[in-house]
């Protein structure tokens, strides 16, 4: 695996390894199963993982291996994949399609349907996010709610929205967990945000009433990120940014429908410095500064590309090299 590769965003049309502004793009003529990238990891090897509407990929930094057509899952075409996430024994990898959860051995390199169902017989299906908790469970978030799966006991648990439940989940459409500094977990939902309480087993839910450049405040939110400085962040549908304030519950919006800048669906958010992080949108790629304020477009090139996520390898570094993926 190349070692220049040092930071990796997901946006919708294509893949590009940008190195002081020179692009070298890639997409389905290159060996993409997919244009519609949306999600990406690396391996314990160092593989980088591309999740596309066309399948999995595996890049090894110089080609692409195509997995999840028909004879491997059982379909009339590739998986539809939305995310994936690394399992925690570091050689498998969870493969969530627009149908099934599946779990991919990357050493045998076959999916396997994730069957396991709750007590009541209910199965996971149509997830768009996933995160382990400190404890090893694995957290995942459907549109029918919050299930969590203990591997080593077998169990499987729902959560789901109760109106005669002010500790319920807000909203049984779940985009996105995190898992924070703090090993807390939070859930994104289409109606608000989530705070699990684990001695109590319930959650607290935090849902602006106000309003926000004269308009209602927007509670779809579809990214969490934690800066350096322990800020939660929150990336919504079409209200912007959000900065939550952990002690009072409540939030600051910026960049939202009615402000001088919008940014429209702000689908993640990544820390590139100790003072400024990247919002990738449907509108671009931005970079905003927490001290001064401002927010910036990073690139004209990828200004207007729909960006679905960012990473950064175990490399690291202080570089400023940027895989673009789509």
């Amino acid at each position: 695996m190349k070692r220049s590769i040092l930071s990796i965003c997901i946006l919708l049309a294509s893949v590009s390894l940008v190195f002081a502004n020179i692009y070298k793009k890639y997409d389905v003529r290159s060996g993409l199963s997919g244009n519609c990238v949306r999600s990406i990891l690396q391996d314990s090897i160092g593989y980088m993982w591309f999740a596309t509407q066309d399948g999995l990929n595996r890049f090894n930094g110089i080609e692409f291996t195509n997995y999840g057509h028909s004879s491997e899952n059982g379909g009339n075409s590739y998986m539809n994949i939305v995310t994936i996430c690394r399992h925690q024994d570091n050689n498998q990898i969870w493969v969530a399609s627009t149908e099934k959860l599946y779990l991919f051995d990357s050493r045998e390199e076959k999916f396997s349907v994730f069957d396991t169902q709750t007590e009541d017989g209910v199965t996971v299906n149509s997830v768009f996010g996933m995160a382990y908790d400190n404890d090893g469970q694995l957290w995942i978030g459907t549109t029918n709610g919050l299930f969590v799966y203990n591997e080593k006991k077998g169990t499987l648990r729902q959560y789901l929205h109760s109106l005669s439940d002010p500790h319920s989940l807000p909203d049984n459409h779940i985009w996105v967990i995190y898992n924070d500094s703090f090993g807390t977990i939070w859930i994104g939902t289409r109606n608000g945000l989530a705070k699990y309480n684990q001695r109590t087993d319930n959650f607290t839910g935090y849902i602006s009433e106000g309003t926000s450049f004269g308009r209602p405040a927007c509670n779809e939110i579809i990214s969490l990120m934690e800066s350096s400085q322990g800020v939660l962040w929150a990336g919504t549908w079409y209200g912007g940014l959000a900065r939550f304030n952990k002690e009072t519950g409540q939030f600051r919006y910026y960049f939202g429908e009615g402000d001088t800048l919008t940014i429209p669906r702000i689908r993640t958010l990544f820390q590139r410095t100790a003072n400024s992080f990247y919002l990738g949108s449907d509108d671009g790629l931005y970079t905003f500064n927490t001290t001064t304020g401002e927010c910036l477009p990073t690139d004209d090139e990828q200004n207007k590309e729909s960006i679905y996520a960012c990473y950064q390898d175990r490399e690291g570094g202080s570089g400023s090299g940027l895989i673009s993926v789509g």
